[in-house]
């Protein structure tokens, strides 16, 4: 990166992790090997934040893979494609696990990243094929989170424009719901709680808020 990094994230398998930036980049490590693996260009400003797909939101993602136009990617798709699924397979083939309180717990190599940028965008990449697969729009200000839903079925991201968006990712990625209002005058950041239908938001205001979701 050539500015500062505004969030990195390590993906569930623990193979790979992404960086965005002030420098409008995301970009993609094997950080066990230490080297890049791509570089997303697609943004025209900073970029707040990103977030890794899981396995079900994957499968509701992949049917966009085909046909989708290729993003602006410093490596091309068939280097980005192999360095990644090499990485899943190394998982596939060693039958990797993470030890939780002495139970082994399966890991998921994630296929697509999401991005919050100040380009008032939310964009998902579909990391082994440097395929840019949305362009979201809709927020007013600044799109400072994002984040995918348990279910696999919506993104949710939070921006300067005061609201919280759900979008469907089974409808083109349209706009579900809209919470107006959620903190004034900026929403800076969300999560989701993955044992319950909540979702917590902290603003501006000083002020950290929980949503009940159905």
């Amino acid at each position: 990166h050539s500015e500062w990094v505004r969030q990195v994230r390590i993906s569930p398998c623990g193979q790979i992790l992404a960086s965005c930036s002030i420098d409008h980049t995301i970009r993609v490590w094997d950080y066990k090997k230490g080297e890049e693996i791509i570089t997303f260009r697609d943004h025209k400003h900073v970029v707040d934040s990103i977030c890794f797909s899981h396995e079900k939101a994957d499968e509701v993602l992949m049917k966009y893979v085909v046909g989708s136009s290729n993003g602006s990617t410093e490596a091309n798709g068939k280097s980005a494609s192999k360095q990644v699924n090499g990485v899943s397979e190394k998982n596939k083939e060693s039958g990797a696990s993470a030890s939780a309180n002495g139970s082994d717990v399966k890991v998921y190599t994630p296929q697509f990243l999401a991005s919050a940028s100040r380009d008032k965008t939310i964009k998902v990449f579909h990391i082994t094929s440097g395929s840019l697969i949305a362009d979201i729009t809709g927020h007013e200000n600044w799109v400072r989170s994002v984040l995918f839903h348990p279910s696999g079925k919506y993104l949710i991201s939070a921006a300067d424009d005061k609201t919280i968006r759900v979008w469907d990712l089974e409808k083109q990625f349209r706009c579900k719901k809209i919470l107006e209002d959620a903190h004034d005058p900026f929403v800076t950041c969300i999560d989701y709680n993955m044992a319950r239908p909540m979702l917590a938001s902290g603003g501006v205001d000083n002020t950290l808020k929980i949503w009940e979701c159905h």
